[in-house]
């Protein structure tokens, strides 16, 4: 019984403890290893050193995420500036097309006004005969 009151309050075993809280991932410098040697660098590490890695590699996989999701937000938005203007500049193609249908209706003379006072003449004298 001594003995086990000994080994818990040794200077080995709260050296261990302190190790361990103080463990700082050191597999995610990589992201881009293969899964084969992030499994071997994994296998020696204790529970708790493997669990201070999981936390790491989930703290990047939500930074990855966080951003890909930034990067979707602003693809929206500009889409929807792009349709905007789009969309403007088709009402402004349809104004300007009935702006120059109405300029050609008023400024198109008639028949009469664009021929030469000669041919008006002929034109007079055939419709007498």
């Amino acid at each position: 019984m001594l003995f086990i009151v000994w080994f818990l309050t040794s200077g080995s075993f709260s050296q261990e403890v302190s190790a361990e809280q103080k463990y700082t991932a050191t597999t995610i410098s990589d992201p881009q290893i293969p899964a084969g040697d992030l499994e071997l660098l994994l296998r020696p590490l204790t529970k708790s050193e493997l669990i201070v890695e999981a936390e790491a590699w989930l703290q990047l996989l939500k930074s990855k995420v966080s951003q890909i999701s930034a990067a979707e937000i602003q693809m929206r938005q500009k889409s929807r500036e792009i349709d905007q203007k789009e969309a403007e500049t088709k009402k402004k193609i349809k104004e300007i097309e009935k702006t120059q249908e109405q300029t050609s209706e008023t400024a198109a003379p008639s028949a009469e006004s664009t021929q030469q006072p000669e041919q008006q003449a002929e034109v007079a004298a055939d419709a007498e005969k």
